[in-house]
């Protein structure tokens, strides 16, 4: 999809950081590196080209800090990012290979319910009472909608 799109040739830079992320994996070494450069010069371009690159071999999280300057607390927004991510991959119908479904939606739940803890501690609000709540009111349209069509 985006080599399509790639008018100032950069494939060739994505494919130089997919190769470095396969050594680095095959060498089981951590690592990590920083795209820089000035506004609007392509950045988010080749994270979302090397995202495409790799996704079938690797897991990959994508969190854009911009995107996502909504908490005081950015581990709670990270962890959320996260789970979205798992519960996303483990809903496609042919995910990558390295997949685990039932692995990855309780890691989400894990997440989910860690950040509404975190959350709760720094605010006092309760997420998960909040959410039990809306189900409940959801159940209810539902039940009411499907009961009204017989």
């Amino acid at each position: 999809m985006y080599t399509e799109l790639d008018r100032l040739n950069r494939t060739d830079f994505v494919e130089a950081l997919a190769k470095i992320i396969d050594k680095k994996f095959c060498d089981c070494d951590g690592f990590s590196f920083a795209i820089d450069g000035r506004w609007g010069c392509g950045k988010t371009f080749i994270i979302n080209m090397l995202e495409e690159r790799i996704k079938d071999k690797y897991l990959v999280i994508n969190f854009n800090c911009w995107k996502y300057d909504y908490h005081e607390e950015p581990v709670v927004t990270i962890m959320s990012v996260i789970a979205d991510t798992l519960n996303k991959i483990a809903a496609e119908e042919n995910p990558p290979k390295f997949v685990n479904k039932g692995t990855f939606k309780n890691i989400a739940k894990f997440l989910v319910d860690t950040s509404a803890e975190l959350f709760e501690a720094g605010t006092n609000i309760d997420l998960l009472r909040i959410l039990e709540l809306g189900k409940k009111v959801i159940n209810a349209e539902y039940k009411d909608v499907i009961s009204s069509c017989d």
